[in-house]
């Protein structure tokens, strides 16, 4: 084998693991930020709900209740936890395994830094829409409408998160073999294509199966292109900051964590389709095992 055929190998495999890694990290957010508001009208005694789960098309909690009976901070809070929920949940897992910073917990590693930068875009644009019919029906549109509070206050929140999101996320490169020396080509051909691949599948099988959320999918699409565009441009002048951050070093892709990243985005992805729809307590002791059960897969077969 070639030095260039090693090179484009190298890369492939670089830009594969770090698309399976993101597929699995986004699906975890999506499980985590329903099951926060689910949990919260549960708590609340508001029980009539249905909660979807889709990798590609409709995750959402649907409730048939009134919630003129609950106080306005228990309103707020169920519209406020699927952020919080799925922020809180993906740093407790993650801490430690950023404190190892080993190959095999990137797709942990990548969850918690889109847990940040996902649900931190999301407010953002519910706040800069807060004032169309569907923006006023978001989590940020009813936590304005319920507190009153400043939008800028809330944006300032929002971003601070998708800042942080950002930085952890820049982080992780070195794990799929990004370092330093690298062109900004290479690295926006790891990046981009990573960050970008699962909302252009989003945004096709929403133009298929569910136009109502085509306009949403299609900003979702724009939001990650336009932002992993900045963040690979930025990558080489702010590494000197990274590195102190993290002094790690670059590391060839593992077929061991490959393989064990492919299983757990191929599993995640096949369990949100079988729990949709199902009783809160099952989906409660599903999340539980099927979270404890890829860590152990992580930690079992990835390589050091």
């Amino acid at each position: 084998m070639n030095k260039d055929t090693h090179t484009q190998n190298a890369l492939l495999k670089s830009f594969l693991f770090f698309s399976i890694s993101f597929i699995f990290g986004y699906c975890l957010t999506i499980i985590f930020h329903e099951y926060g508001h689910a949990l919260l009208n549960q708590m609340f005694g508001k029980t009539e709900f249905t909660l979807f789960y889709s990798p590609f098309g409709k995750s959402a909690v649907e409730t048939r209740d009134d919630y003129s009976s609950l106080s306005i901070t228990q309103q707020t809070l169920i519209y406020a936890m699927g952020p919080l929920f799925d922020i809180i949940c993906s740093t407790l897992i993650a801490f430690p395994m950023w404190r190892t910073y080993k190959q095999k917990y990137l797709p942990f590693l990548m969850w918690n830094g889109l847990s940040f930068m996902g649900q931190g875009i999301g407010i953002l644009m519910d706040v800069i829409d807060r004032d169309s019919p569907w923006g006023a029906q978001t989590d940020g549109g009813m936590i304005l409408s319920l507190t009153g509070i400043s939008p800028v206050f809330l944006f300032s929140i929002s971003l601070l998160s998708v800042i942080i999101g950002c930085v952890l996320l820049s982080l992780i490169l070195p794990l799929v073999g990004v370092s330093k020396t690298d062109s900004i080509l290479k690295i926006s051909l790891i990046f981009l294509p990573g960050m970008v691949f699962y909302f252009s599948l989003t945004t096709i099988y929403a133009s298929i199966f569910d136009e109502n959320r085509l306009g949403e999918r299609k900003g979702q699409l724009i939001s990650a292109t336009l932002l992993t565009i900045f963040l690979t441009v930025i990558y080489k002048p702010l590494y000197r900051i990274y590195y102190k951050l993290y002094p790690v070093e670059t590391q060839i892709v593992k077929k061991q964590n490959f393989i064990a990243a492919f299983s757990l985005m191929s599993g995640i992805m096949l369990f949100m389709w079988l729990i949709s729809e199902s009783s809160f307590a099952l989906i409660s002791a599903s999340i539980f095992c099927i979270t404890l059960l890829a860590i152990i897969v992580v930690w079992k077969l990835g390589a050091e």
